[in-house]
């Protein structure tokens, strides 16, 4: 209803005075708040602060700085918190109960940030301002502020060690509660009251009294919901946007682990694993209805550090019973923590092509999303050059209509096709079973979970499943990001000190993640599902022993020897992907490569092997190839669903701050941003993004790395393959040929792409320095890896043949005549 109000008086333009501002735009904006959507809050409250300054109501404006500041400390933006709280004192100068509240949160914030004195500080300051309040009767709602204030002190002094104290402050934070609430006790006021004093418990070792206040807390806001003990749990399908729901499930989860701890009752450790279970549909509850992408990656990446402890619950219940279906629910946790967000619009993708949903509801829905793209697209751009606040408010407001109205659209869609409804969320998480039966004889799968304290490995083989704990890895990250960049690096400058840093880093983590499942015999083919900082690592650049001789890569042991690695954000959509039907597109090969020569009409510095890379592949493939002039996103945007292949020869940019503007170029400055893809209804069988830093872009935990292959995916692709840092021009050229050479002999795409990367390892005409892992290592395969020409023949109307005939002999004789001069214009 509120939505529904401000959307008439926004769309009708009527008069937005302060009472609409107060009672529909900062209510609405609190909601949000309260429901986890702070993208969406942040919008509304905004447009309540502008009006209040604009009809000078300074008390008015305090509290929606107060209020903004809640949401930015949810999000992490701690420095504008404090920011926005120190303005809404200054303005409230004069008034004390508009002073209490942010003198509170500004408690709030440093208390989270660690910082226990100051926040003691402005807690006591906080609480002798609505004191004064209450005793003069300045605000109706004071003695409810009051307790919150109480509460907040009582954490602090837990967090000091000042038990005693601290329980006499969450006493007296009841008991204001009660006074100013009566006998209304099922509110949720209450329910954050037992949620704080309930995590008290837990942490001063009295979890079995702490079991008792996060059922009250559930209670609180959950109607219907009576307990008869501490055993009882919600219906998960009373669950709603509600924080509470899941504050409360996830403490006990909490306290039923640590009632385990003390007594050795597998029956306690169920009840975590139970509590755990529902509190993933409670997430999903919430981040099923944001708007915002921003919003729903925040619940998620909260979920993922929750994961850890729901995984070491499912495993010591395993290790305590010996229960099988414990060890399996481990990896379903693990499942549920990863890449939620791109699952679901490969499912959506895939409802939608076989559903029957009409095309001009799903021609609708495309321009809805394609409009939401270009205006995000504006947004960015804005505040790349710093434009006025007013400016990014009115184009907030448009993001935030048209994300309203594809939610409302596609919601209308699952009422009226209950084939879309089915294919979109019928299926549950697949057990280790369901995997099993799915893999190859000659294949495994193997999931990491990089959690803050232990990291698991889930290795799954057509015959076996096993749990691999690893500990003492609480450097893995940085030992991750020094490799890569001392790979990197090498490019550039080929030293000895390099060298050695790649060679130590490549042994120890090839020790610490690889190592240990050796002992459980390991197939030839491995699906590898990273987590966390793993995302970005080449897993084939690992070393398996120490080099006879330092620096000579021909020789060295890479783990690329013995297995071929596919990669895959997780194993649903490793499943998902490889069950879906091969692509129905009418055309071929759709190939890109820009023309870069001309500085005078180009932003990217020029690329000498990219067109006659698509001009040897032209020769030999089927479809169309774009050069110079043609290469456009207009034509991309054209062209680009109707073809099997898509292939792109060309330059690329990570964006790590905001990666839905990662971008591949196109001809004249022109540039396809993630934002550009998402959009799109793509029935490729395969990408291939021949460009520097397309599988590279900003890490969320639990979603993995959002970058231009994902978006690729995200947009119904079956396989990307991309890369992970710069990659060098010629070596790319080398490596793109010979991988459509193995493709067209029949091989897997997988396949294709390892036997490139050893014929370069292995080809006596390169430089030995073009065997170092940055020449090659840098390629990683994503998604299904079935292969696209037959052994005999070819599938589908694509043109086969011996791939290297006379032309493709001169292009490689000319390569291998001009080898050394190429690698010292490398250098």
């Amino acid at each position: 209803y509120y939505e529904a109000a401000a959307d008439i008086f926004e769309t009708r333009r009527l008069t937005i005075d302060l009472y609409v501002g107060r009672y529909v735009f900062q209510e609405l904006g609190n909601i949000y708040t309260r429901q986890g959507d702070y993208k969406a809050a942040e919008i509304f409250l905004r447009k309540f602060k502008n009006i209040a300054l604009e009809y000078d109501d300074v008390h008015a404006a305090a509290e929606a700085l107060n209020d903004l500041g809640i949401v930015y400390e949810h999000t992490a933006r701690d420095s504008l918190a404090i920011e926005a709280y120190l303005s809404g004192l200054g303005l409230s100068e004069n008034a004390l109960a508009s002073r209490a509240l942010p003198e509170g949160n500004l408690a709030q914030v440093y208390f989270r940030k660690g910082a226990l004195d100051k926040a003691l500080f402005w807690a006591r300051k906080a609480r002798d301002s609505f004191g004064r309040v209450v005793r003069e009767n300045g605000h109706p709602e004071a003695p409810a502020r009051l307790s919150n204030i109480h509460l907040l002190i009582a954490g602090i002094l837990a967090q000091k060690n000042e038990t005693p104290a601290a329980e006499v402050h969450f006493r007296k934070a009841l008991g204001l509660f009660r006074q100013y609430f009566g006998a209304d006790t099922l509110r949720r006021e209450f329910g954050k009251i037992h949620l704080a004093f309930g995590s008290f418990l837990v942490e001063t070792k009295r979890p079995e009294r702490a079991l008792t206040h996060f059922q009250i807390a559930l209670k609180t806001v959950l109607p219907d919901f009576r307990p008869g003990g501490i055993f009882d749990n919600p219906d998960p399908s009373a669950f709603y946007p509600e924080n509470v729901i899941m504050d409360g499930l996830a403490g006990k989860a909490d306290a039923f682990y640590r009632r385990f701890e003390a007594t050795g009752d597998p029956d306690f450790l169920r009840q975590s694993v139970a509590c755990h279970r529902l509190l993933f549909e409670a997430e999903r509850a919430c981040w099923s209805v944001h708007r915002f992408q921003a919003s729903k990656l925040q619940i998620i990446g909260e979920r993922y550090e929750r994961t850890e402890q729901a995984i070491r619950a499912a495993l010591r219940l395993y290790e305590c019973t010996g229960e099988a279906w414990a060890r399996e629910t481990a990896f379903v946790f693990a499942e549920k923590s990863k890449s939620v967000l791109l699952f679901q619009a490969l499912r959506h993708s895939d409802a939608r092509a076989v559903a029957d949903v009409p095309d001009d509801i799903l021609n609708a829905e495309k321009a809805l999303n394609e409009h939401i793209a270009d205006l995000d697209k504006q947004r960015f751009r804005l505040e790349e050059a710093g434009a006025p606040e007013a400016a990014l408010d009115s184009l907030e407001s448009a993001q935030f209509k048209a994300r309203r109205a594809a939610a409302d659209l596609v919601r209308r869609i699952e009422q009226s096709f209950p084939a879309y409804f089915r294919l979109k969320y019928g299926r549950d998480d697949p057990g280790v079973t369901e995997i099993q039966s799915a893999l190859d004889p000659d294949e495994a799968l193997v999931e990491y979970f990089l959690g803050k304290n232990e990291t698991f490995v889930f290795l799954i083989k057509k015959d076996r499943f096993e749990v691999i704990t690893l500990s003492g890895q609480s450097d893995i990250a940085e030992c991750v990001r020094r490799f890569r960049e001392n790979i990197e690096a090498f490019q550039f400058e080929q030293t000895t000190a390099l060298c050695e840093a790649y060679t130590s880093d490549g042994l120890r983590l090839y020790e610490a993640l690889f190592r240990p499942l050796e002992a459980f015999g390991l197939p030839p083919r491995l699906v590898v599902v990273p987590s966390g900082a793993l995302a970005f690592l080449p897993f084939e650049a690992l070393l398996r022993r120490p080099p006879a001789e330092s620096c000579a890569f021909k020789s060295y042991d890479y783990l690329l020897r013995h297995f071929e690695v596919v990669y895959n954000y997780s194993a649903n959509m490793w499943l998902e992907l490889k069950n879906r039907p091969r692509s129905r597109a009418s055309h071929t090969f759709l190939g890109f490569a820009p023309d870069f020569s001309d500085p005078n009409e180009n932003c990217f510095p020029p690329l000498q092997y990219s067109i006659p890379t698509l001009e040897a592949l032209s020769s030999r493939l089927d479809g169309a190839f774009l050069i110079g002039p043609a290469a456009t996103r207009r034509q991309f945007e054209q062209l680009a669903e109707h073809y099997q292949i898509l292939h792109f020869s060309t330059h690329a940019s990570a964006n790590a701050r905001e990666s839905d503007f990662s971008f591949i170029a196109l001809e004249g400055c022109d540039s396809l941003f993630v934002k550009d893809i998402y959009p799109r209804h793509l029935r490729a069988d395969m990408v291939f993004l021949g460009a520097c830093e397309t599988g590279f872009g900003r890490l969320y935990a639990g979603e993995g790395v959002i970058s231009l292959a994902r978006s690729f995916l995200y947009a119904g692709a079956n396989s990307v393959f991309t890369t992970l840092w710069s990659v060098n021009d010629k070596m790319t050229e080398t490596l793109t040929l010979r991988f459509y050479e193995n493709l067209q002999k029949g091989d897997t795409k997988s396949a294709a792409l390892r036997a490139a990367k050893l014929a370069q390892l292995d080809d006596p005409g390169l430089h030995p320095n073009f065997a170092h892992p940055v020449y090659w290592a840098a390629w990683t395969p994503v998604g299904n890896m079935a292969p696209l020409w037959r052994r005999h023949g070819v599938w589908r109307g694509v043109l086969g043949g011996i791939f290297l005939m006379a032309a493709g002999w001169g292009v490689w004789a000319k390569f291998r005549s001009k080898n050394e001069d190429s690698y010292a214009e490398t250098v």
